[in-house]
């Protein structure tokens, strides 16, 4: 009996998990510097970010785990993309040749061809962009 009160518990807080991850967040009005990026919103997995005097949308492909070596350590993504809905409202550096990854930082940037990477230190998430609109100067 005690063990399915147990698992009961288990699934009903990944569950809870999962349902908070999927849903819509909205950054405050806030004015982003155009160099930095900003997630302007996450809804269903689905990001809004801007970077310089660009929107982008992109869909959540899952957040992984780099080995030591810097390669997908974890084969499997996990969703939601957590990070990306902590960051939502937070101007984010941009990626660099110049980033030291051992820091807790957090850093966006593109990715391999139409895609956007949210990493810190060795977690890392993946977005296809799904839409490029340039933003009225």
């Amino acid at each position: 009996m005690g063990n399915r009160l147990a698992a009961a518990r288990i699934v009903f807080v990944l569950a809870a998990a999962f349902c908070l991850g999927c849903s819509k967040k909205i950054a405050p009005d806030s004015t982003p510097d155009p160099r930095a990026w900003l997630i302007q919103s996450y809804d269903h997995g689905t990001i809004t970010a801007t970077n310089d005097g660009k929107t982008y949308k992109a869909t959540c492909d899952g957040h992984r785990t780099l080995g030591p070596d810097q390669f997908v350590y974890d084969v499997t993504p996990s969703f939601p993309c957590s990070m990306a809905v902590e960051a939502v409202g937070i101007n984010i550096e941009p990626i660099t040749l110049d980033n030291d990854f051992r820091k807790p930082r957090l850093v966006m940037g593109h990715g391999p061809k139409t895609s956007l990477v949210l990493r810190r230190q060795d977690a890392i998430e993946t977005f296809t962009v799904t839409a490029v609109t340039k933003n009225a100067q």
